[in-house]
């Protein structure tokens, strides 16, 4: 059984990195990436990558040349929940007076920025006097 399931991940890293060198991240980028996220090593491309990479384009409004970068420095992206974590993050920001390019531009300058719960951080800022 260990090396059936050892083959299917090694399967599935392999789809990862496909779909990843297919949207133009470098090889040895990708390599990178799959050591520091675990995650990205077992996820689904239908279910997890490709809604996470046109949620990033579409609704951020990441340049297409741009966004290999992006997710490059912060493969976190391509994981985390749209709907849990990504898109109330990205409503926050918004919420903020980060609308349309300027989203882009500030996620593009600070991925993490999604990676971390923003309204926390604006309730307890507002609540210092």
């Amino acid at each position: 059984m260990e090396e059936l399931m050892s083959s299917a991940q090694l399967q599935r890293r392999s789809e990862v990195a496909a779909f990843l060198t297919g949207k133009r991240v470098e090889t040895g980028v990708v390599g990178r990436m799959l050591s520091r996220c675990m995650h990205l090593q077992v996820a689904s491309v239908d279910k997890r990558l490709w809604p996470n990479w046109e949620f990033l384009e579409e609704r951020v409004g990441f340049p297409m040349q741009k966004l290999p970068m992006v997710v490059a420095h912060c493969p976190q992206l391509l994981v985390f929940s749209i709907f849990r974590k990504l898109e109330p993050t990205a409503a926050c920001l918004e919420a903020l007076g980060a609308q349309g390019k300027e989203l882009a531009t500030v996620v593009t300058r600070f991925p993490q920025i999604l990676v971390h719960c923003v309204e926390e951080k604006v309730v307890l800022c507002t609540c210092i006097p």
